[in-house]
């Protein structure tokens, strides 16, 4: 191989630069493409591989090469500018990329593309999150049902570097939780120019202890509680270490809501003013979001709990455990419990929801919070936004480029491109994912559902998210003959993908899903109707990109977001939704279609088959055979909608106007 390509190669790994830009996966996939699925498509075990094996490549045979080192050399001068501030950004989960699985779902694919529309903005968000073992699990479904697998991941597998101090010794964080000392090891992630610290007990000194950070959202409600505890004190103590010069803390969602208590107390500490005085100047630095419009949906533990557990951290801390509990009380959760959602309201005074109605909605759950401290400013919304290339695919990202080059603006030079070839697009990008999905559940024999898709102008409607009761995976299975009907007799075939998951311990999400799969997987709808199991960043991308309906029927209020639904539009997808989280603020009537929420179910349903076979139907067909452009017309819309207003770029700079980060 070529040594300086073989350079390039190196440095995208190294630096992550595959997360920021998935056109980099065309360069290690056209040298071998069995290898670079082999590798989990993770860069570092794929290069591995190749000096394994001796393979060599020329790889500058590829036509699109050049375009792609173009890239490669425009983000390297991007990356050159200077940050003006640090953001400490705290998750309990990164979602970066498939290969890295330190990711559940939403909130940490929401936390990633915030770090990554970073990269280009003159704000340095520092990451501060954990560093799972094991990770969240993989899903396996035998007959009908849900089964969890875990395996250990292996941290050499990733550029991941042990963080050090200034005279070169690698840092470990000691803290005594409930009266045991806990050692913390973190570890350093570059992601092009920016830093995610992730924590991780690992370590042997831990000795059964050193499994706390194994899994992600584990069910067990008191390491569930040290897992927090260290995302927050530990992430805090250690950047105090390293001294970056953090000028704002933004806490995503309550699980990291302890780095505001340990901040409190560390301003005590440097300055010596009383506590008092110390929550009024992290009061000025911090911002909080919450991402959950359901009370018990936030997390929350019981007050013994929190105090057996905080009072050997810090001892003095326990002479002011009563403002803790002041602070974190809401009647919302009970007297005997603490909410960190309220804690990081309180604390904060600076929070949001993640989209107008969500903040209406979170406003509503916690106004008796608002009446009680009146140094709490009004809840906010500042809607999700995602990250452009990371969701965008090549085909349609190749348009930017045209554009650039005809001296429109983006949003006019797409309203005037040919109509009939954005449809055509869509419909190569359906059959490469097609040809994917085969490959992930091993159907390289006929099948006729991707058969169909493959071989014909086939609707196709996706269906991907977290198996939780309010999402309603089911309601489309109300009126199972209405249902049978619209997909069997359609002049134009009509396929369902769903995939998704439920979290282990959510009884009821697991039934849920087990009922839709029974549904799936009988014979009326075999052909039909697939679910592709153990969702993750691939699959998600994959059919955002084929799909050209996306499907949402949460029961409103109860979407925060749904940020799924705008990664479908950027690629020139139409939604289906109900008027909940993001779709509510979109031009929703020239980007699909909304459902009527029935007090019913099945009158909820209903709409859905009636939108179906009046209007969905119609006007893909009429498209299909050409006789009018009312289809396309509405991709292109749904595109600049959401390329122009629900990028991850815009979310970061609202967050920067409203809160002068």
């Amino acid at each position: 191989m070529n040594p300086s390509i073989f350079a390039i190669l190196e440095d995208i790994s190294k630096r992550n630069m595959l997360f920021v830009d998935y056109t980099f996966e065309k360069l290690f996939a056209c040298i071998d493409k069995v290898l670079w699925k082999k590798s989990g498509y993770n860069p570092k075990i794929f290069l591995e591989l190749i000096k394994d094996n001796k393979l060599a490549s020329n790889i500058t045979d590829n036509k699109e090469f050049d375009s792609i080192l173009n890239r490669y050399e425009s983000l390297n001068h991007l990356l050159k500018n200077e940050k003006e501030r640090n953001i400490a950004y705290f998750s309990p989960e990164f979602g970066f990329h498939e290969s890295f699985p330190n990711y559940s779902g939403g909130l940490g694919i929401l936390a990633g593309d915030m770090i990554k529309s970073s990269v280009s903005s003159s704000l340095s968000v520092v990451g501060i999150g954990l560093l799972y073992r094991k990770g969240y699990f993989k899903q396996q479904i035998i007959n009908n049902k849900q089964k969890e697998s875990y395996s250990k991941i292996r941290f050499q597998d990733f550029n991941l570097n042990k963080v050090y101090d200034k005279n070169g010794l690698a840092i470990e964080i000691v803290i005594n939780i409930s009266g045991r000392s806990i050692t913390i090891v973190p570890y350093e992630m570059q992601i092009a120019n920016t830093q995610v610290y992730l924590l991780s007990t690992d370590h042997e000194s831990n000795g059964k202890f050193r499994s706390i950070c194994d899994n992600l959202y584990t069910g067990d409600r008191q390491l569930r509680l040290y897992q927090e505890l260290i995302l927050g004190i530990a992430g805090i103590r250690l950047l105090g270490q390293i001294n970056l010069g953090i000028d704002k803390y933004h806490i995503n969602e309550g699980h990291a809501v302890f780095a505001l208590w340990e901040l409190i107390f560390s301003e005590m500490e440097s300055t010596g003013c009383d506590f008092d005085s110390a929550l009024s100047s992290i009061r000025t630095k911090s911002v909080f979001t919450t991402h959950t419009p359901v009370v018990h949906g936030n997390e929350e533990f019981d007050i013994l709990s929190v105090r057996e557990a905080l009072k050997f951290i810090r001892p003095e801390s326990d002479v002011f455990f009563e403002r803790i509990v002041e602070l974190g009380s809401d009647e919302a959760v009970g007297k005997d419990n603490i909410s960190l959602t309220a804690l990081g309201i309180n604390i904060a005074t600076q929070s949001n929801g993640v989209s107008k109605l969500h903040g209406k909605t979170a406003s509503q759950i916690w106004s008796k919070l608002y009446k009680r401290n009146k140094d709490v400013n009004p809840m906010i919304s500042i809607t999700n936004g995602i990250h452009i290339n990371s969701w965008l695919a090549d085909k349609f990202r190749k348009l930017s480029d045209k554009s650039t080059e005809s001296n429109l603006s983006y949003e006019k030079f797409i309203q005037k491109y040919d109509s009939k070839e954005i449809f055509e697009i869509k419909q190569e990008l359906k059959k490469e994912s097609v040809n994917e999905f085969r490959s992930l559940l091993g159907l390289n024999s006929n099948n006729i559902f991707f058969d169909d898709l493959l071989n014909q102008d086939t609707l196709l409607i996706g269906f991907a998210r977290r198996f939780a009761p309010y999402k309603r995976a089911d309601l489309i299975f109300n009126d199972l003959n209405e249902l049978s009907s619209i997909l069997n007799n359609s002049q134009i075939p009509m396929k369902i993908i769903f995939s998704g998951k439920a979290h282990p311990k959510d009884k009821d999400g697991k039934k849920l899903l087990n009922e839709v799969l029974k549904v799936i997987n009988s014979p009326d709808f075999a052909d039909s109707i697939i679910f592709i199991p153990d969702y993750d960043i691939r699959i998600g991308r994959l059919l955002v990109q084929a799909a050209d309906v996306w499907l949402n029927t949460p029961e409103k209020p109860l979407e925060a977001c749904g940020t799924s639904g705008m990664k479908s539009t950027l690629n020139f997808g139409l939604n289906l939704s109900i008027d909940d989280g993001w779709w509510h603020e979109a031009d929703s009537d020239s980007m699909g279609w909304t459902i009527k929420q029935n007090t019913e179910n099945l009158g909820t349903a209903r709409d859905i088959y009636n939108i179906l076979q009046k209007v969905l139907l119609p006007a893909f067909s009429s498209q299909v055979f050409g006789l009018d452009t009312r289809w396309s017309n509405m991709m292109k819309n749904s595109h600049i909608n959401s390329y122009t207003k629900f990028s991850g770029s815009r979310m970061l700079n609202d967050y920067n106007t409203i809160y002068k980060l």
